[in-house]
């Protein structure tokens, strides 16, 4: 009996053993500790308070630029207020108002609107060699806190000391993002903003950033996460486990891909890096039942990588029944350079250069490629270039599509029509399939002009 024949534990199994082999931590999964709960008091907001804010946004303000950052870095917001003068009152000090709004109808993602939080409001205070003052200073212009935003010390930076009201994912990511140093504990706030977390994707946001933050020391939490499955947002903690690059990460991962329930979350994640423990979920992408393989690419890069030559008999077999040119392309590629027998850098160069700067003001470049290709000794590197080419989208142009066909026509016809009548006859995308099967006849067409002509020839000779 194999390993694989064993009967699987169940999940619930399978995450109690993960959890109790998960590195223990001194803060407990969603505890803090008590100066953090103790400054869950402290800076409670008024929304009635008003400290100057009257919607305008000074563009010459000394921290607009800072602004305009701000703005790139928090998903589809815009900036509503920016201070040109330092006036919002903080203990004995002066801040810098900047208030980020939320948009709700720029064609973002559905998700993006259910998020329970509308604004960003963050108070700069010149550091001027003097500690920061207390959160509570600060009267916010916000929404009083709800679930997931209440005001925090985000630490100091570019001369300032920052504050924040807002999501706790988001002050995170942009204390990250801006490199601000001390502030309050980062991983702290990330866990009591998945505990207080009401919907899958504010909670997926905060097990993202958690995981992307501290790696290892996220993964008890993770699993449990994973276990309880609150909100349905058990599948964000199994795509961060891809994050932990430690091999209690990819262990737990693994553990995973074997309960029926999991597998799917956990192959997406194992497939977006590569990890030779992780072999046998690259193996399976390429046998998988359905003929778009989705992770059949990043299994291709995986077997390369290792060099794993007893992944040949699957590439064969995808290259044999190939759901679109780009599968058969790529799997060729991969089973030559696996047998010793690489297509060269250049050619690939080569049909890249056609490819991208053939509608452009560069001719010559092009014609220097095109003449490179079909001169190539190579002529099956060549001619899986030329397919490639001649199938493309172009960048929204025919003419790369146009100059693979041509070079089809002039590369060996005993090796391009067995490959094209391959391919139009067993492509299961229609679209590709019905292109082949045109470019196979025009090519075609052209032989037989060619045989009628010399036959002409012959008998006039």
């Amino acid at each position: 009996m194999t390993p694989r024949d064993k009967k699987a534990p169940s999940m619930k199994e399978t995450l109690l053993v993960l959890v109790a082999m998960a590195t223990t931590t001194t803060i407990a999964l969603y505890g803090l500790p008590a100066s953090l709960e103790s400054a869950l008091c402290l800076g409670q907001v008024d929304a009635n308070h008003a400290t100057g804010s009257d919607g305008s946004v000074d563009t010459d303000s000394p921290v607009y630029p800072i602004a305009e950052q701000l703005r790139e870095l928090v998903y589809a917001s815009n900036v509503i207020h920016c201070d040109g003068t330092a006036v919002v009152p903080v203990a004995d000090q002066r801040g810098f108002r900047i208030l980020l709004e939320r948009v709700e109808n720029r064609g973002y993602r559905e998700h993006s609107i259910r998020s329970e939080w509308k604004y960003a409001d963050i108070v700069l205070v010149p550091t001027g060699n003097l500690p920061p003052p207390p959160v509570s200073a600060i009267n916010w212009e916000t929404d009083a806190p709800n679930q997931l935003t209440r005001p925090v010390y985000m630490g100091s930076g570019d001369g300032f000391h920052w504050y924040g009201h807002m999501a706790l994912a988001q002050q995170d990511h942009l204390r990250a993002a801006m490199k601000l140093a001390g502030g309050e504990d980062r991983f702290a706030l990330l866990a009591e903003g998945i505990e207080k977390s009401t919907n899958r994707d504010d909670r997926g946001h905060a097990i993202r950033r958690i995981a992307l933050a501290f790696g290892e020391q996220a993964l008890p939490l993770l699993l449990r996460e994973i276990e309880e499955n609150q909100f349905e947002a058990s599948d964000f903690a199994i795509h961060a486990l891809g994050t932990v690059k430690t091999e209690e990460g990819l262990q737990a991962l693994l553990a995973l891909y074997e309960l029926p329930e999991t597998q799917q979350r956990a192959q997406a994640a194992l497939s977006a890096s590569f990890h030779p423990l992780a072999k046998q979920v690259y193996l399976d992408n390429l046998t998988s039942e359905t003929t778009e393989k989705p992770y059949y690419l990043a299994s291709i890069r995986a077997v390369l990588q290792y060099e794993w030559t007893e992944s040949i008999p699957l590439l064969e077999a995808i290259k044999a029944a190939p759901y679109s040119p780009r599968y058969y392309i790529d799997t060729a590629l991969a089973i030559r350079q696996l047998k010793g027998n690489p297509v060269s850098d250049e050619l690939k160069e080569m049909q890249q250069i056609i490819r991208d700067l053939c509608c452009g003001s560069r001719p010559d470049e092009v014609d220097n490629a095109y003449n490179a290709l079909l001169n190539d000794p190579d002529t099956n590197g060549a001619l899986l270039m030329a397919i490639k080419l001649s199938t493309s989208d172009g960048k929204g142009s025919r003419r790369p599509s146009e100059m693979g066909i041509e070079m089809l026509k002039h590369l060996p016809r005993e090796e391009v029509l067995p490959v094209l009548d391959h391919l139009r006859t067993t492509l299961h995308d229609i679209r590709t399939r019905d292109l082949l099967s045109d470019i196979y006849h025009e090519v075609k067409g052209l032989e037989m002009k060619n045989i009628a002509l010399r036959t002409d020839i012959a008998q006039v000779g």
